[in-house]
């Protein structure tokens, strides 16, 4: 778990070692989901795949953003075609693993990240964190990271699977 303020790289702080996990495990599109970023806004999940795309170009792991009041068909080719890395809203991340068994490839499952977690809980996601977090395999590293720690954030870590990374 992870707190600082808004704007000192906490983005970078998450999306380095998801880099790193997924470049030592010779992640490849056919790989599979290696990682997933989770955030409470659409706007906040567009600065993070930003971002990754930036610090992903020289890479040739596939970076993809989901939110909702957008297609899912073309969520689900971008899935099928090859995602390494999902970075989404919870209620669409939930949709998609919740109801796509046939194309959630999640066998090398590594990293589940959730950014502004307490902003999160407070937008009343929390059911749908729980849904994710029992979908997702529980071999994995589960990272939260925030500018502000609300009280319930800091009992919310008690009942994640708090894994190794490889």
């Amino acid at each position: 778990m992870a707190a600082a303020k808004t704007g000192s790289g906490k983005t970078l702080a998450f999306l380095i070692p998801i880099f790193e996990c997924l470049y030592k495990n010779k992640f490849k599109q056919d790989s599979g989901i290696g990682a997933i970023v989770i955030a409470p806004t659409r706007e906040l999940v567009n600065q993070i795949y930003e971002v990754a795309k930036q610090l992903g170009h020289h890479h040739s792991f596939n970076v993809v953003s989901f939110v909702g009041g957008t297609g899912k068909k073309s969520e689900i080719t971008k899935i099928k075609n090859g995602a390494n890395l999902i970075i989404g809203t919870p209620g669409r991340m939930m949709d998609h693993l919740k109801n796509g068994k046939d194309y959630m490839y999640l066998k090398n499952f590594k990293i589940l990240v959730l950014d502004e977690a307490d902003l999160t809980l407070q937008n009343g996601f929390e059911v749908e964190l729980n849904e994710i977090l029992k979908l997702l395999p529980e071999s994995r590293l589960t990272a939260l990271f925030s500018a502000t720690q609300t009280k319930k954030l800091k009992i919310y870590p008690d009942y994640l699977c708090l894994n190794h990374i490889v």
